[in-house]
């Protein structure tokens, strides 16, 4: 049935308008899709019900490729995402890391999962925890400029998708290893002819290697500094206050500036800093090397340590540092004295860290081609299709008025044929 004002204003002389055509068209598609004598309808249930149909397949079809096309992801099943143990072909690998860091070095190990949400608050708050300490003036100009430099490492950091800290870029590594010395780094290679943008892949792997040991050494030496402000109320026998008492030793023959700190393994913690919570310590797993002829206090030891003021040296600097005394000013992590001798604990950072965080496997995605996409996008809106007509048939069956209003006319057809 035809409104008679479309047939009018659409129908010129000899034949039919495009108007009715379409209109005829779109009742005849209706009608074969859904239950109801759409034929029979009266116009405006009509016009009701295509628009209904039409907005809920328009709709679909929007909708997925929208979430196929442009928020295409691993939560919408647009990207699938298994582990292997080597890359795939036509997918995204990216390694996986260990899921938990032991930062152990200087005497102090703490541990926290590898998560950079984790991760880069503590950096943070240890960077935080030297200006802080600073500007208080409980650390000396040349620690502070020491630290400073050290957080310099914190650049190379990076992370993969899963938000896990991996192997640091070894180009920003080279660049630091250029620019400072510390006591560690001439011993695996020496870069000073060595172009940071053109490393070979040796090259890059001894970078890393380094790279990991001065950021392992930041953390346990920053989280020791704060772990022994934690403790500053407590006091040994020579009424020492546990935190930092500067002293000159005589190293090589050569005047070494160190500081003192007292840590206790029952107040190991990191510090954390955010824009929002300000400055606040981490809840790490910390435990303290007990190898040492240590203190015990709280069913826990005590151990009293020293950290070279000046244990970065700029390369600007380097040549003024003399070769013999290099090594007990630049010590790369908080140290003890010995009967004048710098010694290292068994967890030190030479020995107690990684040569890498990447792992042997891949995490490889591999998003859905155009045909995948557009067999999912026909099934869904087909989904979609065959639930908004069983609802519209309800709808107007049973709510959209009286049976003989929405099909009138085929129940006047059928009671004549009958008589």
């Amino acid at each position: 049935m035809i409104p008679k004002e479309i047939k009018q204003s659409a129908e010129p002389e000899g034949g039919k308008g495009k108007i009715e055509v379409f209109w005829e068209a779109a009742v005849k598609s209706t009608d074969q899709m859904s239950p109801l004598l759409v034929k029979k309808m009266r116009t405006h249930w009509v016009v009701m019900l295509i628009c209904i149909i039409g907005t809920a397949y328009i709709g679909s079809v929007a909708y997925q490729l929208d979430q196929l096309y442009f928020q295409c992801s691993e939560k919408n099943n647009c990207i699938a995402c298994a582990v292997a143990l080597g890359e795939s072909k036509g997918s995204k690998c990216s390694k996986l890391a260990a899921t938990d860091l032991n930062f152990a070095a200087g005497c102090a190990s703490y541990s926290m999962p590898n998560l950079m949400k984790r991760i880069k608050p503590v950096l943070d708050g240890i960077n935080k925890t030297a200006e802080e300490f600073h500007n208080k003036s409980y650390i000396s100009n040349q620690l502070y400029h020491s630290l400073k430099s050290h957080h310099e490492i914190t650049a190379a950091v990076q992370s993969n998708k899963q938000g896990q800290m991996i192997d640091p870029n070894p180009k920003v590594v080279a660049q630091f290893l250029k620019r400072h010395y510390i006591g560690l780094s001439d011993v695996v290679l020496d870069l000073s002819e060595v172009d940071p943008n053109n490393l070979t892949a040796a090259q890059a792997s001894a970078v890393v290697a380094v790279g990991l040991k001065i950021l392992y050494s930041y953390v346990a030496t920053g989280c020791n500094i704060y772990s022994s402000y934690l403790d500053v109320l407590e006091t040994d026998d020579d009424g020492f206050s546990g935190f930092g008492r500067n002293t000159t030793f005589e190293i090589h023959e050569t005047a070494v500036n160190m500081t003192s700190f007292f840590v206790c393994g029952c107040d190991l913690a990191c510090p954390r800093y955010t824009e929002k919570e300000g400055l606040t310590f981490d809840e790490t797993i910390g435990a303290l090397d007990v190898s040492l002829d240590v203190e015990i206090r709280n069913g826990l030891g005590s151990v009293h340590l020293w950290l070279p003021d000046g244990y970065i040296v700029d390369m600007s600097t380097f040549d003024n540092v003399s070769l013999d005394a290099r090594d007990g000013r630049t010590s790369a992590e908080m140290v003890y004295i010995e009967e004048e001798e710098i010694q290292h604990c068994a967890t030190n950072v030479f020995t107690s860290t990684p040569a890498q965080l990447n792992g042997a496997l891949y995490e490889c995605c591999t998003e859905k081609n155009n045909l995948e996409k557009l067999s999912q996008i026909s099934a869904f809106s087909g989904f979609i299709m065959t639930c908004t007509i069983l609802g519209t048939t309800v709808l107007f069956w049973f709510c959209g008025g009286s049976r003989d209003e929405l099909t009138g006319a085929a129940y006047g057809a059928a009671n004549d044929a009958i008589a």
